[in-house]
């Protein structure tokens, strides 16, 4: 065996004379000395001394296997290069340590071209690029996987920049937070069999493809606080018992998001009281719901009409300008009728053109836009008339609703 004790600043390890699969296993469990084993399957290779509890500056050209399995110390990998896989696995203990020490396993900084965390139970903070007092860089993974494992203490996923995701069956006990981290594929991000037993947080974070949470729990609250989602979002199959805060959530491709997420998001801005949020989530709820009968053939004509007409009129009570334009329209169709044989003549004889016909169809458009104008002149009309008070009263509530969108729906 040989021991190297050596500064690892700097250090790049290539063992491909002695790589089989993973190449390099690196055991913590004897890290209360201070050193850390290399294995090559299972021969060990050497030791090298850990400073201060860093690995810094090491460029890792082969396979990596690290298995944690007791700490007794903070372990931190900073600005290191994983130019292949990095798979971490083991069940951490945690050593008695001094009152108020804080165990954790961090990878702070550089790059890794597939990341693997697999039947992982880690008993001490997990933190990957943690962004604190000083500014640190992105992280940059290629692959970013986390499958059948448990996190007993916080996760953190900061400001990391990841071209694919997945992370399947594992528990997070305590706070999960994936703060301003970037998720660069095009094809959808999933969450699969999750537990998030207290926080979820993903503040700032940036889907490129859709946002999947399939079969997970939120035992705890969560939010998306100006998360940007380019593809949509997808919460058909979670369970969520408390809140969740999609306060500043961007969701630029909105025709990829499904009714039943829309109406979980309303639902969720109207238990934290912000209503101006829920009647928005309520509209785009009803413009999915229309687009789907739209497709189903199947559904009722009278049901598609109608939704048809309340996203004609108002965009679903969410557009008072438009339900203006419909009014005006209104008052111009029924000067039509009831003038119906003087612009007949006008258009057959425009000598007979009068300027005082502007003026008098000004006053008509006045009177005919006010729902309570009963005059003969509309009465002598009794279809006209029918058509003008039911179309008016349809859209003065549409205004209604449209202007008090902001308050309540």
């Amino acid at each position: 065996m040989k021991n190297y004790e050596t500064d690892l600043s700097g250090v790049s390890l290539n063992l491909t004379d002695e790589i089989v699969d993973w190449s390099i296993k690196l055991s913590f469990d004897i890290c209360d000395l201070g050193v850390a084993n290399f294995y090559s399957k299972d021969s060990i290779l050497y030791q090298l001394e850990i400073e201060n509890n860093v690995i810094k500056n090491c460029v890792f050209e082969e396979n990596i296997l690290i298995e944690i399995k007791k700490l007794s110390h903070a372990i931190k990998f900073e600005d290191c290069t994983f130019k292949k896989k990095l798979l971490i696995t083991g069940a951490c203990k945690i050593t008695e340590v001094d009152s108020g020490e804080i165990i954790n396993f961090t990878l702070e900084g550089g790059s890794v071209k597939e990341f693997v965390i697999r039947g992982l139970k880690a008993n001490c903070k997990f933190y990957i690029n943690p962004q604190g007092n000083k500014k640190i860089e992105s992280l940059e993974i290629e692959t970013f996987k986390i499958e059948n494992s448990q996190f007993l203490e916080n996760f953190k996923l900061h400001n990391c920049k990841v071209k694919e995701l997945i992370i399947d069956d594992t528990d997070f006990e305590k706070n999960a937070d994936f703060y301003k981290s970037s998720f660069l594929t095009k094809t959808a991000n999933c969450f699969n069999a999750i537990n998030f037993k207290k926080l979820a947080l993903f503040g700032e974070t940036h889907f490129e493809g859709k946002l999947i949470f399939k079969y997970v729990t939120f035992e705890g609250m969560c939010h998306f606080n100006s998360a940007l989602l380019d593809n949509g979002l997808d919460l058909e199959y979670t369970n969520i018992k408390e809140n969740i805060n999609f306060y500043g959530i961007n969701i630029k491709d909105k025709s990829n998001t499904s009714q039943e997420t829309y109406r979980i998001i309303k639902h969720n801005f109207e238990k934290l009281g912000n209503k101006i949020e829920a009647n928005r989530y309520h509209a785009l709820e009803l413009a999915q719901k229309r687009i789907e009968l739209k497709n189903d053939k199947s559904s009722d004509w009278k049901e598609r009409w109608v939704f048809n007409l309340h996203h004609w009129s108002s965009v679903h009570s969410t557009n008072w300008f438009r339900v203006i334009l419909w009014i005006l329209f209104v008052g111009i169709l029924t000067i039509g009728f009831v003038n119906i044989r003087l612009i007949i003549e006008l258009i057959f004889n425009p000598s007979l053109f009068k300027i005082e016909y502007i003026f008098k169809a000004w006053t008509e458009l006045c009177q005919f836009i006010y729902i309570g104008y009963m005059e003969d002149k509309l009465k002598d009309h009794p279809l006209t008339f029918l058509f003008n008070k039911i179309s008016l009263g349809y859209l003065y509530y549409q205004f209604l609703m449209s202007v008090r969108k902001d308050t309540r729906k």
